[in-house]
């Protein structure tokens, strides 16, 4: 291969890349797969089109593990404090903007307040993105429609609420003719299945981990879709064998002629398919009872390691489930001889992750709405303050305790406050939080709040009752 020489083949390159006006100008494209609107990047089939969201809800609301992480996770950020920095020090124009937005973002919301914007915003953990409409009101004073109502009578336009919309009913993403900037968000109302555009000048967008800039970002909990789904298989394929009674492997014996796979015999073909679906149906516990022709013998073959091996399987993907939350560290006992220091690096591990997350809630914020806000009021960008948040601080011990409970199905966590400070502390170190009477009992009452068969009702003792039943 002739090795080319730009010096001297295009000594003039840099001056026709000037010339063309090149310089500055975006040439390539993110280089997602877009589809009808859609973003075509899963090639697992659980997490493609609207049976990824469904997936994650699903994990969140009913997997113990996932669930008790998530409680843990939530707790954690609506702890933090929010509050507006002025764009300058010693600048009364400045601070006179700051408490203008003081009251339009924290004491004039018609309806909701800011905690809810900000767990709306971190439902982003659960999907991978969250779309907020903000909705504008001018402050004219008390009006019937409260939607319009205001405390203040200065004529600045301030916020009614802050609109959230379900991540399932986002229809289509909107891009430009080069697929490098979204332009609108098309969503679909599930009632009457009308389809609106919402200009995404209009809307607040956060996304967590967005790479490409994917519109969808990714999950906290993507990681662990697979190891959910396999146990989620596994439990129901065994509890279906057990419902069936059936623990073993089906024997049916026939005469080899009607076995041969090269037999145009059509009553040979049916009792083979006849066997071949009788076996898989009695494999996934879908037959009661067998009826067959009397030259067949049906036989079970015991299998007494079925149900060990299912419940291997189902404490495998536990742990993968935990390790992939980042929440391993809980499954660190006393046997294993890893230090105390691991777990506490991975609580660090963990708050960090949480304080960038609302980092990205407050840059949304910071860089859409009070622009938005700005403009609308006329006033001189130059002035605009910030949004900040306090940093996440010790671990919630109450949903600590359920999470660790919940990764350990042999009851790690002993029936006593002063037991179960112990064995926190040699599982996360000695410097991990010490919880109070009053946090135990909590998580003693919200470790036996159990569903009932419809999962609407609950059933909840008191605490004294709980303790009772526990010791």
């Amino acid at each position: 291969m002739t090795k080319r020489n730009r010096s001297s083949k295009d000594s003039n390159y840099f001056e026709i890349t000037k010339a063309n006006g090149t310089t500055g100008t975006e040439l390539g494209v993110p280089g997602l797969a877009i589809q009808m609107g859609n973003v075509k990047e899963d090639v697992i089939e659980i997490l493609r089109g609207p049976k990824r969201l469904k997936l994650l809800e699903e994990m969140v609301k009913y997997d113990p593990l996932i669930g008790a992480f998530n409680n843990m996770f939530q707790s954690q950020f609506m702890n933090v404090d929010w509050s507006t920095e002025a764009s300058e020090k010693d600048n009364s124009q400045a601070e006179e903007v700051k408490e203008l937005f003081d009251t339009i973002l924290f004491k004039d919301l018609s309806k909701g307040n800011f905690d809810e914007l900000v767990l709306n915003a971190m439902t982003k953990a659960i999907y991978g993105f969250a779309i907020i409409e903000p909705v504008f009101k001018k402050r004219d004073g008390y009006k019937k429609d409260k939607n319009k109502s205001s405390k203040y009578t200065d004529g600045k336009i301030g916020l009614a609420k802050f609109a959230p919309r379900y991540q399932g009913s986002i229809a289509e993403w909107v891009f430009d003719d080069k697929f490098r900037e979204i332009v609108a968000v098309k969503q679909k109302d599930p009632n009457t299945f009308n389809e609106v555009e919402l200009p995404y000048d209009r809307i607040l967008h956060f996304k967590h981990n967005s790479v490409n800039n994917n519109p969808q970002g990714q999950s906290l909990y993507l990681n662990t879709a697979i190891s959910y789904h396999r146990k989620k298989k596994t439990a129901q394929s065994q509890d279906q064998r057990y419902d069936k009674g059936f623990a073993g492997i089906l024997d049916i014996e026939l005469p080899s002629a009607v076995l041969d796979p090269q037999t145009t015999n059509a009553n040979f073909r049916a009792i083979q398919e006849w066997a071949r679906t009788t076996g898989l149906n009695a494999s996934t516990g879908r037959t009661q009872s067998i009826v067959h022709p009397e030259f067949a013998k049906v036989n079970i073959l015991s299998s007494n390691n079925d149900g060990i091996d299912a419940s291997m399987i189902i404490s495998e993907c536990n742990r993968e489930i935990a390790v992939a939350l980042l929440s391993d560290f809980f499954l660190v006992t006393q046997k294993s001889g890893n230090s105390g220091a691991l777990g506490q690096s991975k609580i660090k591990v963990f708050k960090t992750m949480i304080n960038s997350m609302l980092d990205e809630v407050a840059n949304e914020i910071n860089d859409k709405l009070i622009p938005m806000l700005i403009d609308k009021n006329a006033l001189d960008r130059n002035l605009a303050p910030k949004i900040t948040h306090t940093e996440v601080e010790d671990l919630d011990l109450t949903n600590m305790l359920l999470m660790i409970q919940s990764a350990d199905k042999s009851k790690l966590l002993p029936p006593s406050m002063e037991l179960s400070n112990y064995v926190v502390k040699k599982i996360l170190g000695k410097d991990a939080p010490e919880t109070n009477q009053e946090d135990y009992d909590k998580y003693l009452y919200r470790s036996e709040v159990l569903y009932n068969n419809s999962m609407d009702k609950l059933d909840t003792q008191s605490v004294d009752e709980v303790k009772e039943d526990i010791i």
